[in-house]
């Protein structure tokens, strides 16, 4: 706009079928310019998104609905336009005052419904422990201490790192030695949001004890992806981890 205006967002649309990283929100008032027909006009991108399916098939995206009430004065005024845009706080039977010169007009905008075809990955060489990794990533692991007390808890750090669906990304299965419990991954991720797709990392913490002194032996960690450059399946595996318990509690 060049005017003065208000904005609200009366409907937002729904991202059935997807997985949802938000990139920029309306909290972010991202605001620039665009130059039409010679003209400057303010531009407010209102949410980016980027979406990741969680299956193959047809979707539709559903429009955006904003509420505007923009204000039109015939006096010449040096002073600069102010616009809002925010969401589910305008009630459209607000009374506005007008002065001298100045008219209130109210519309409604709705964005073009979009349909999105998703098209199924490839049955052929898909690993048996494919679990909708899509991307390309690098992976390693690494034990915190090398040498702990009895049952004292270790830490198994296991990262998956590169580009793609990180959003979707489960824990990679361990297969614990016998002597030695493991617990649930506890998962922290260190992603660039304005990278398409998603770039960083993604680490699993699993949290372990052994009761037995002793030598262990954690097998190789394996992780399967769909390669995006090549559009093959890859599988990766990290060596294993030497580990020692000794007998004080």
């Amino acid at each position: 706009s060049r005017l003065e205006s208000r904005s609200d967002i009366i409907k937002n649309p729904g991202f059935y079928g997807f997985t949802v990283q938000d990139m920029i929100s309306l909290a972010d008032q991202q605001l620039g310019t665009e130059k039409i027909n010679g003209k400057e006009f303010d531009v407010h991108t209102i949410r980016k998104v980027q979406l990741y399916p969680l299956q193959a098939g047809q979707f539709t995206i559903d429009p955006m609905e904003v509420k505007n009430k923009i204000e039109f004065s015939s006096i010449v005024q040096n002073r600069k336009t102010q616009q809002r845009i925010a969401e589910g706080l305008l009630s459209g039977n607000e009374e506005e005052p007008e002065g001298t010169g100045t008219s209130v007009v109210e519309n409604e905008m709705r964005t073009t419904a979009l349909l999105i075809n998703v098209k199924p990955l490839p049955e052929k060489n898909k690993p048996a422990d494919f679990n909708s990794a899509v991307g390309k990533f690098k992976l390693r692991s690494e034990l915190e201490k090398k040498k702990l007390a009895r049952n004292e808890e270790g830490v198994l750090v296991v990262t998956v790192e590169g580009r793609g669906n990180f959003v979707q990304l489960s824990a990679p299965v361990i297969s614990w030695p016998s002597g030695m419990e493991g617990f649930s991954a506890n998962v922290t991720d260190s992603l660039d949001k304005t990278q398409v797709p998603l770039a960083g990392k993604r680490q699993f913490r699993y949290g372990f004890v052994c009761n037995s002194p002793g030598t262990y032996r954690l097998p190789a960690v394996r992780f399967s992806f769909f390669e995006t450059d090549s559009n093959r399946y890859r599988t990766q595996e990290t060596s294993p981890l030497a580990l020692t318990v000794t007998p004080e509690e």
